[in-house]
């Protein structure tokens, strides 16, 4: 949890400092004001990475050569990142040298109106959903999904020049064995996330909805394993990989399906059908970051109310109750968290200019 967080040259913030408190935090304000970039700068110091954009570039201040992103945590230590031409990590006074040393210090999961593209969207985007969660649950996982994708580039370079068979095998042992750490760890949190997310369903959607969540593994682990399944499926796919110059079979090609009525909910549900099961996803992952071994949750939440009906926007926002920080971004402050006593905090053009109840 977050007790103070620090910005210097992020997005529209030149220096802002702000005191933060366990519970709901309402971030207040018209359009293109920062409200979002404070969850955007809660997110990065907690994962290094946006929920808006993949350019970093992006999130410096214009002509800022680097932003600056501090945090104290509740148990008193800090941890900053300096983002610029390089990147530099620091954690209870001391500087951090591997980013998966410094992940492990919040669990923010951020929704956000985009994150529809979790039920419409490809299945790229639930496998980053996987990677980021199974990344926040456990470093080692972090850990085989960088040896992993490592490997897979190596793969798909050698492929691509037509390198003999001998300068794949080593590149694809890695790809076997890291493989099967990801593909582990994946079927170990499955069933919290599946049950997580047909709990929160079962609020947001009209009752008896058929929804469904499963993994779908690219490679079936055979009775010698899943290293050995993935060293057998990526031999015999080596002769189409050689063409295509990719790789086809690994858990870069899992799928998470989001299903209705045992049908894809992308091709057979509705657009309001989607957004819900977007959002039950994320409080599924959140609710699974609430444990003694992982980092949180900071939830952050971006203004996703704005297509729910009011009984379901009431029964989403009563929700958050569940955790024990939460961020919301929107406008105006609906009614039933004002009345429940969440702090409201005014954003205007950058700057932080009234802390309501303070």
């Amino acid at each position: 949890m977050l007790t103070r967080l620090e910005i210097r040259d992020f997005r529209c913030f030149g220096e802002a400092q702000l005191e933060l408190s366990p519970g709901i935090t309402v971030f207040e304000g018209a359009n293109g004001q920062g409200k979002t970039s404070l969850l955007e700068a809660v997110f990065f110091l907690g994962l290094l990475r946006s929920f808006r954009t993949g350019d970093l570039r992006l999130l410096k201040r214009w002509k800022c050569p680097s932003f600056l992103l501090r945090g104290r945590l509740d148990d008193g230590q800090e941890i900053a990142v300096e983002q610029g031409a390089e990147r530099r990590l620091r954690a209870a006074g001391q500087a951090v040298g591997r980013s998966s040393d410094f992940v492990r210090y919040l669990g923010p999961v951020a929704l956000s109106p985009e994150d529809i593209r979790l039920a419409k969207g490809p299945a790229a985007e639930r496998r980053q959903f996987l990677d980021i969660l199974g990344s926040q649950l456990s470093a080692a996982t972090l850990g085989a999904l960088r040896d992993y994708d490592k490997a897979l580039r190596q793969r798909n370079q050698l492929l691509r020049l037509q390198a003999p068979d001998a300068q794949l095998r080593p590149w694809e042992g890695l790809l076997a064995r890291s493989g099967a750490a990801v593909m582990q760890a994946r079927a170990a949190f499955f069933p919290d996330l599946r049950a997580a997310f047909l709990d929160a369903a079962a609020a947001l959607f009209p009752a008896g909805t058929p929804l469904d969540l499963k993994l779908v593994p690219a490679v079936s682990a055979a009775p010698g394993g899943e290293e050995e399944s993935l060293i057998l499926a990526l031999e015999e796919a080596r002769p189409r990989d050689r063409e295509l110059g990719s790789t086809a079979a690994g858990p870069h090609r899992d799928e998470l399906a989001i299903l209705l009525q045992g049908r894809s909910l992308s091709s057979h549900g509705s657009e309001g059908q989607c957004r819900l099961a977007a959002i039950a996803l994320r409080l599924a992952a959140a609710e699974l970051l609430i444990s003694p071994e992982a980092p949180g949750p900071i939830l952050l939440v971006d203004d996703v109310t704005g297509e729910l009906d009011s009984q379901r926007r009431d029964v989403f926002l009563q929700r958050l109750s569940r955790f024990p920080q939460v961020f919301i971004a929107c406008t105006e402050c609906p009614a039933i968290l004002r009345d429940g006593g969440a702090r409201i905090v005014q954003v205007e053009g950058g700057r932080l200019v009234q802390n309501a109840g303070d």
